[in-house]
């Protein structure tokens, strides 16, 4: 979980941030004293996982993180370049903690030069409104340019524009009602809008104001007054799903019994008709039918008309959506319950306690699900989890999602048969010169130009200018010399300019400084995140090139005798990632082979039975494919592809292509051909 702390600058966010962090970010009486964004992780202890851990005999246990970031302050025209400007917000990915100023004290600055709690908050959801607005304007650039050639993104189009305008007349995303539709909750969840998510008001107060927890500090009470009308129960739309769903299906009505609390529902009458069902099915182990829910409310005429709707309300959301939906509800309203603590135990000079208050919800957080861990009947569920997977294939086909199922490689693609690659990762393994960085940037090339899917690559080697004049050269089939140094004619690049701008897809490189060694999977998830605040939705396909200059998420600073084990925590980490994101991560690896006489023999090829770096790497991996060439192979721009692992092809296959690199050429497609018929 990554939290964002915003608010006018010197109100109190880095002290806050020292506090919960232990981190000694600088805190100073004047504006601006934090000017790149203060990273924080608190680590949350959990015995059950040590526990675990010395069970199962497990060489490493990571427990559950929460990172703080303290956010430069803002002021007013901070989107427009004001103080700061509003740069460092990308940082925030789950939720705000807002701190706001509610104490007099002559000697602390204001940059408005008054203590006015609601103005401030007023200051602060303005900046973040007009950074919303920056990050629709450039989604509707993009889906307005394609609505012209396909008409299926106007329903899009229509989304982002209200949107925008609900922004424009200065209210919060969260306050916007999104349409009843899956594409377009699907869509707007996806525009990761920072006025969406979840804030948490912290009111700075002076220590006179501790003993009765500010509640005669009238800023105070204003803070907590905007701070009420903000918080939603749950909408009635579903509710009328989830209840019809409770209605039919024990497991659902279990859940809302165990969880639902009066507080989450907007009415009376909802009140009362989850009470009457909570105290029947304690009673029955089941859920009541409709008609003994009438005869409990007959009395009450809006009762029975509310149970009306939900008995005939129609929805296509699967038990897993609807669970998923009120399962994050109650995650959210947690996390405000739980920050509404944290400031009063701040402003008693009592962190430990806020950082006790943190861990606790941390510990929560990873065991909550509503989601059974019971065991499956297998052979009773069969057709109730056949028609779910009905659902799941039909809503995916209406997510309009593009297919990732290609390696732009035949043999390989014969091989995966037309499998959906997302959600996996897929390994290229060779040793220096061979070709990795060549094939990474040929499948992020063809699955733009091919298959319009949208590519982001991670470049960790090399320099971001060196990957992007490739791909340039790559797009043309010309050395990436010509186009480096100017040597292409106006003709061509006339000729080339319309070719590339048939094209539907979009690569974005995100590099790193060369040879960085604190680069790790959260910049990749960071870098992601970023990604989706401007195109509003997840990439299709992620390249990192290359995997072995990456640390996983822990921090942990691994020895050169437990390489192997960070390769398969990087892994992991990577793994989680592609499952999350639904995106399908291709990242090359660099072998370390000493013996060239070895590699020069062509029966010779790279698996885990002979090479470190494959033994650690072929577990976690869907997909481990080595690259070989002898030195004849490389005169003759051949290269052997071997299928060391795989979860769906059949192992221990070679194949053997043509490439062109003169060219930025890695497969040809031609040659590989003659290849094959000559063999």
């Amino acid at each position: 979980m990554k939290l964002g702390i915003v608010g006018l600058p010197n109100v109190g966010k880095s002290t806050l941030f020292n506090s919960l962090t232990k981190a000694g970010a600088l805190s100073a009486n004047y504006p601006f004293a934090t000017i790149d964004p203060n990273v924080g992780i608190v680590s949350v202890p959990d015995e059950r996982i040590v526990k675990l851990g010395e069970l199962y005999h497990t060489k490493k246990v990571t427990p559950a993180t929460i990172e703080f970031v303290d956010i430069a302050g803002l002021v007013k025209g901070a989107s427009k370049g004001e103080g700061l400007g509003n740069q460092f917000l990308a940082n925030i990915r789950d939720a705000i903690v807002h701190v706001v100023r509610c104490f007099e004290d002559p000697n602390i600055i204001h940059v408005d030069g008054s203590i006015d709690p609601a103005r401030d908050i007023e200051t602060i959801n303005l900046e973040l409104i007009f950074s919303d607005i920056e990050i629709l304007d450039r989604r509707i650039s993009k889906i307005a340019k394609q609505a012209k050639m396909d008409k299926t993104y106007a329903k899009e189009l229509e989304l982002l524009e209200a949107v925008k305008a609900h922004l424009e007349e200065g209210k919060m995303a969260r306050t916007f009602e999104v349409p009843d539709d899956e594409d377009d909750e699907a869509w707007f969840k996806n525009y990761n809008l920072l006025t969406a998510k979840p804030t948490i008001y912290a009111a700075n107060v002076a220590e006179d104001d501790l003993a009765d927890d500010g509640a005669s500090n009238p800023h105070v009470a204003k803070v907590r007054e905007m701070a009420k009308e903000e918080i939603k129960q749950l909408s009635e739309e579903f509710l009328y799903i989830l209840y019809n769903a409770a209605l039919k299906r024990s497991n659902i009505c279990g859940i809302i019994v165990e969880n639902m609390r009066p507080e989450y529902l907007p009415d009376k009458q909802f009140q009362t008709i989850n009470k009457i069902i909570g105290v029947y099915f304690k009673a029955n182990k089941c859920p009541p039918s409709v008609g003994i829910l009438m005869e409990k409310v007959r009395d009450n005429l809006d009762s029975v008309e509310l149970v009306q709707t939900i008995n005939e309300v129609s929805y296509n959301e699967t038990d897993d959506i609807i669970i998923d939906t009120l399962e994050e509800y109650i995650k959210d309203v947690k996390l405000k319950q739980v920050y509404q603590k944290i400031p009063q135990y701040y402003n008693k000079g009592q962190a430990e306690k806020a950082q006790d208050e943190i861990k606790k919800y941390a510990e929560w957080l990873n065991s909550f699900s509503l989601h059974a861990s019971s065991f499956i009947d297998v052979l009773g569920t069969f057709k109730e989890r056949y028609d779910d997977n009905v659902k799941e294939v039909e809503e995916t086909k209406r997510q309009n999602k593009p297919i990732v199922s290609r390696f732009y490689i035949d043999d390989l693609d014969e091989m995966n048969g037309g499998r959906n690659l997302r959600t996996q990762l897929t390994c290229f393994l060779a040793p220096t010169g061979v070709g990795k960085s060549h094939i990474a940037r040929h499948i992020g090339l063809h699955a733009a130009i091919d298959d319009g899917l949208d590519v982001l690559h991670f470049q960790l080697e090399g320099s971001q200018k060196e990957v992007v004049d490739a791909y340039s050269g790559a797009l043309i089939e010309k050395s990436s010399y010509l186009y480096e140094k100017g040597k292409l004619t106006d003709n061509e690049i006339d000729r080339y300019m319309a070719q590339i701008n048939e094209y539907a897809g979009n690569i974005d490189v995100k590099s790193f400084p060369r040879f960085n060694s604190k680069v790790s999977t959260i910049d990749i998830k960071s870098g992601i995140d970023e990604y989706k605040k401007i195109y509003g939705k997840p990439p299709d396909v992620i390249i990192i090139d290359s995997m072995d200059l990456l640390s996983d998420a822990s921090g942990k600073q691994w020895d050169s005798d437990h390489e192997r084990h960070k390769r398969i925590a990087v892994a992991n980490d990577l793994k989680d990632i592609a499952g999350d994101e639904d995106v399908w991560i291709v990242v090359t690896y660099q072998a370390t082979v000493e013996n060239r006489d070895w590699l020069n023999d062509e029966k010779n090829v790279l698996t885990e039975y002979n090479c470190s770096e494959a033994k650690g790497l072929a577990r976690p991996m869907t997909h481990l494919i080595s690259l070989n060439q002898s030195d004849n192979e490389r005169k003759e721009n051949i290269i052997r592809l071997h299928i060391a692992k795989s979860r769906f092809f059949k192992k221990g296959k070679t194949i053997k292509i043509a490439t062109r690199y003169e060219d930025e050429v890695f497969y040809d497609k031609q040659r590989t051909l003659n290849i094959s018929k000559v063999a």
